[in-house]
């Protein structure tokens, strides 16, 4: 399965959803426990202070029974406690009353209206016991000195007395029912929210596992792809690099053989040339006139070869005969240019401009070449009855230098911009425009072996701007 960027992106945008929902769903599931993990816990709590307030009843009902004697038996007749009895009582069952008040602000509704079902709070807490009779203080005297002091049994509580103090003891009784039952209730609904904590929890831990597996899986899936399309690049790039090597080495070998053969067939093409020109020459005439214009044929070929040939060989050397950059001034470069091209500046009567060039690091002898060739092509194509007017200029970019030669020539259409650069190519008749047709593919190669670019701008009939950049760090 070969993957693309487009495919990479939407199973990343898949595993990053699934990451999403998982943690969502982890969030969810995590409050919802924390929730029931608060609920339980309040409901704990609840539980605690009931049985807190149940403890304080108890208490209180030992204190009453304390009150109202050793037999723990309300009846007419019996003793009271003691003095201070009823205060100790009332003591506890506010304590008790308090208590109960705690834990009412901590229950659940239901069980706040379990516990209302008694009937009033207020009267079922009513801690204030019935006041008892106290004991009477009773001295002992002899000789007439007081030696002793000893209460007299208090007197027989009363018979309404004996009767509120049973009913407290009923409402106590029926408290107490009725904190058992909201206990228990508490405690029902304390199990049951630890039951949906511990759903939740496992509900939570399913869903992260889960969803960490499958996350991973996703991941391993998409290593693995991506693994192997690195694997397929790196292997297509062995191949292209190999390719290539191989594209490197037969333009080696074939700019060599262009070398060699411009070079090894100077010599018989100038031996033809020279015979058939001294045939021409010596037997002009003395033939019919077919033999004479074949001959004239056979020179004019021989020549075109020639200029073929040379062209051939000028372009070969670029790269056969490169030199490393050196600092190249391109003010004192376009005086050379001058100076070598100063006839046919003449002849045309032009009028060639620069104003500051820069000074940049280049192969000088290449750059001499390049300015030459396009200045020659704007000689070259001027318009009939216009002395051509060429400008050069320059203008630093961030990495680069770029320049500009332009003409007010006859201009190229916009449909021969690319052909004009390939060797051996000509848009107008030889016998009107002289030339190999090897000036501006000579130029493009200049540029290319300086790492730069080449392109131009055209109006047809007014003139045409060729662009160049040459990098600003060359080696």
């Amino acid at each position: 399965m070969k993957i693309d960027q487009r495919s990479t992106s939407i199973w990343f945008l898949a595993t990053l959803a699934l990451i999403v929902g998982v943690a969502v769903l982890s969030y969810t599931s995590v409050r919802r426990a924390g929730a029931d993990m608060e609920s339980a816990l309040h409901s704990q709590d609840a539980v605690m202070r009931i049985k807190a307030a149940l403890a304080s009843l108890d208490e209180a009902d030992k204190l009453r029974n304390s009150c109202l004697g050793s037999g723990n038996v309300c009846r007419p007749g019996s003793r009271a406690g003691g003095p201070g009895c009823a205060a100790s009582y009332n003591a506890a069952a506010h304590t008790a009353n308090e208590r109960i008040n705690q834990a009412e602000k901590h229950m659940d509704a239901d069980s706040v209206t379990v516990l209302h079902k008694i009937g009033p709070l207020e009267d079922v807490r009513e801690g204030a016991a019935p006041p008892l009779p106290e004991a009477k203080p009773v001295f002992q005297y002899r000789h007439g000195r007081r030696i002793a002091v000893r209460r007299a049994p208090a007197a027989h509580v009363a018979a309404s007395t004996c009767g509120d103090w049973r009913g407290q003891a009923e409402k106590t009784e029926n408290l107490r029912h009725a904190l058992a039952a909201a206990a228990l209730d508490e405690g029902n609904r304390q199990q049951n929210r630890a039951d949906r904590l511990k759903s939740a929890m496992r509900q939570s831990a399913l869903a992260i596992a889960f969803g960490t597996v499958l996350t991973l899986a996703l991941l391993l899936w998409i290593f693995y792809l991506l693994n192997r399309e690195i694997a397929e690049r790196r292997m297509a790039r062995r191949q292209l690099k190999d390719s290539l090597d191989r594209v490197v080495l037969s333009n080696t070998e074939l700019e060599q053989f262009a070398y060699v053969a411009s070079h090894d067939l100077q010599e018989p093409l100038r031996t033809v040339t020279s015979y058939l020109q001294l045939l021409a020459t010596r037997y002009r005439g003395r033939m019919d006139s077919d033999a004479d214009e074949f001959i004239e044929f056979a020179v004019d070929a021989a020549r075109r070869m020639q200029n073929m040939i040379n062209g051939m060989l000028e372009y070969s050397r670029i790269s056969t005969r490169k030199r490393p950059a050196e600092t190249v001034d391109c003010n004192e470069l376009m005086d050379h240019v001058k100076a070598d091209l100063q006839l046919a500046i003449e002849d045309s009567g032009a009028q060639l401009h620069y104003i500051k060039l820069p000074v940049i690091r280049a192969d000088s002898r290449q750059l001499l070449q390049l300015f030459e060739n396009l200045i020659n092509n704007a000689l070259k194509f001027r318009r009939n009855g216009a002395a051509p007017a060429i400008r050069i200029a320059a203008a630093s970019k961030r990495e680069e230098w770029q320049f500009s030669v332009a003409d007010n020539g006859i201009g190229i259409a916009k449909e021969n911009y690319a052909r004009i650069f390939e060797i051996f190519q000509r848009l107008n008749p030889p016998d009107r425009y002289p030339g190999n047709g090897m000036g501006l593919a000579v130029a493009k190669k200049i540029v290319e072996r300086h790492n730069g670019r080449i392109w131009l701008d055209s109006d047809l009939g007014r003139g045409t701007t060729f662009h160049f950049t040459i990098p600003k760090h060359q080696v």
